[in-house]
């Protein structure tokens, strides 16, 4: 229960960020700017929940960092953080918004490959399910097909030239919306 209520909220910010992303870029400010501000935020936050966590625990006597944890600290900072950000915000430059949510929506299949690859588990009829209902629904999602489209009937009258006005005029409104 309380590991749904996380992914629900962290997908939600998830979201937020790749609109924010890509509104910050139409502004036409520096990207690094906006990388920096994330990373010093993430730190800080990180660290007031490392903080709050470890104390209860540890006492204040009790809270020390080896080296060992330090060289943690630092790769989950630059591979993880620093370089997965840069990535997307550079990424998201050269697509639009809706393409870079699908693009990132692909974490639920790579998520799915590398815990069956690296991570031993075992392929089961229910994670296939499961993950064809999340990955089709974020596609659904993101896509927003007329479904009513489809199963339209064409009218004689109904030209190619027509049909191909249709659907740009169809596709601008989906546009304005």
């Amino acid at each position: 229960m309380l590991g749904d209520g996380l992914t629900l909220i962290s997908a939600v910010f998830f979201g937020l960020q790749i609109i924010f992303i890509g509104r910050f870029q139409e502004t036409g400010s520096d990207s690094m700017q906006l990388l920096l501000v994330e990373l010093y935020v993430v730190g800080i936050i990180h660290t007031l929940g490392s903080i709050m966590v470890e104390l209860p625990q540890t006492g204040i006597a009790g809270y020390t960092l080896n080296s060992e944890q330090i060289w943690k600290i630092v790769y989950l900072t630059l591979a993880c953080t620093l370089f997965a950000q840069f990535a997307q915000i550079t990424g998201q430059k050269l697509t639009t918004t809706t393409q870079s949510s699908i693009i990132l929506s692909l974490e639920a299949v790579f998520g799915v490959i590398f815990s069956i690859i690296f991570g031993g588990e075992k392929m089961t009829a229910l994670l296939i399910i499961g993950f064809v209902i999340v990955f089709v629904a974020m596609m659904i999602s993101e896509l927003k097909p007329d479904f009513f489209r489809l199963f339209r009937r064409k009218t004689v009258d109904e030209t190619p030239k027509e049909l191909i006005e249709t659907e740009k005029t169809e596709l601008k409104e989906q546009k304005n919306e």
